[in-house]
């Protein structure tokens, strides 16, 4: 059973991949409709000014949400190369919508990671959950902002 803090988290994590509620997104806001509409090439486009494409942005959401998975099920935290989330690289359309269909995997991990954690649900649980639905928050924004000028590139 979740708590009402967990479903207040819960609802970001929703609203940040599916922003079907107009709570921090435009209301119909469909965040993954949006990316699937991009080519490889238009995700793959270095965007003036922001030095990483929304590729690099995705890439960058894949390995936040992995790395905060031992902060729900106990472990070790994962030894991450940072800095491959920001290099540049033409994707193919195949790795383009593999790389979203990993990251809607992961909403679904997440979301269980929080809903029914491994480990005690402490200070540390309570901030790793409001770390990630944040820096996800932060980062679809940036991913709507890089998409929306992607299109006209």
């Amino acid at each position: 059973m979740t708590t009402n803090w967990q479903q207040g988290i819960l609802k970001t994590i929703d609203e940040a991949f599916n922003g079907n509620q107009g709570i921090f997104l435009d209301a119909g806001t469909d965040p993954f409709s949006e990316l699937r509409q991009l080519t490889a090439k238009q995700a793959s486009t270095d965007l003036p000014g922001a030095g990483n494409s929304v590729a690099n942005q995705v890439r960058h959401l894949i390995t936040s949400i992995t790395m905060h998975q031992p902060q729900f099920m106990g472990g070790e935290f994962p030894n991450l190369d940072w800095s491959a989330d920001w290099s540049q690289q033409q994707l193919t359309d195949a790795e383009w919508q593999q790389m979203l269909n990993e990251l809607e995997a992961l909403q679904g991990n997440l979301k269980g990671w929080i809903a029914e954690p491994a480990i005690e649900q402490d200070q540390e649980y309570a901030t790793a959950c409001i770390m990630a639905a944040t820096h996800l928050a932060f980062h679809i924004g940036q991913i709507q902002h890089a998409a929306a000028y992607a299109k006209q590139a």
